[in-house]
């Protein structure tokens, strides 16, 4: 379960203070954690081992309570030039019958959760480059979005249900950016209307 790890080269340290959203949940019931999106989160810094050589210090250990999450509610966005340009599943080995119904209110709950907590935060003052990234995301049972990861755009970041050249050209109609939502298999893409910002 959650609570605090204890470090063998100091057993009598308090366990860890709380980050984030206090530890408890939200009441949500589906393991998204408290208020912010390290809801839930302990940090704790490990003093060095002793052994001379330093491995260990200034590294922060940072652990999160684990629940388990249905596959079918993550996605992968991605955002290239601060533009939402595709949201898909992450599990790209199963097909779930449900998401091609629901992929419409998905696209449009996870491009609005995009556009009110997360555009716009990389570019200030930041370089082309920033602007481009991939955002790892679930959705919870009472449909409320929270983050899993980022990644870099390209490289070793797999594009999944898209490849990197599609996702790289401009929207169709430059006034609007358009996300593309795609899920089960690549021949039951929807595309998308007016998401993202």
């Amino acid at each position: 379960g959650g609570g605090g790890a204890r470090s063998k080269a100091s057993p009598a340290r308090k366990p860890p203070a709380s980050v984030g959203g206090g530890g408890g949940g939200d009441g949500s019931g589906d393991g998204s954690g408290g208020g912010g999106d390290v809801g839930g989160a302990s940090v704790q810094s490990i003093p060095g081992s002793g052994s001379g050589l330093g491995l260990l210090d200034g590294v922060t250990l940072t652990l999160r309570k684990w629940f388990d999450l249905s596959p079918s509610m993550e996605f992968r966005c991605f955002v290239k030039g601060g533009n939402l340009r595709g949201i898909c599943q992450r599990d790209v080995s199963n097909f779930y019958p449900y998401l091609p119904g629901d992929a419409a209110a998905l696209e449009e709950l996870v491009a609005v959760f995009w556009q009110e907590n997360v555009s716009g935060v990389f570019n200030a003052g930041a370089a082309t480059a920033a602007l481009d990234y991939v955002m790892d995301v679930y959705v919870t049972t009472r449909r409320r979005c929270r983050i899993m990861d980022f990644n870099p755009w390209g490289g070793a970041t797999l594009p999944l249900l898209f490849d990197w050249h599609e996702l790289s050209r401009p929207p169709v109609d430059a006034g609007e950016d358009d996300a593309e939502v795609v899920g089960g298999s690549r021949g039951s893409a929807g595309a998308g209307g007016g998401a993202g910002a």
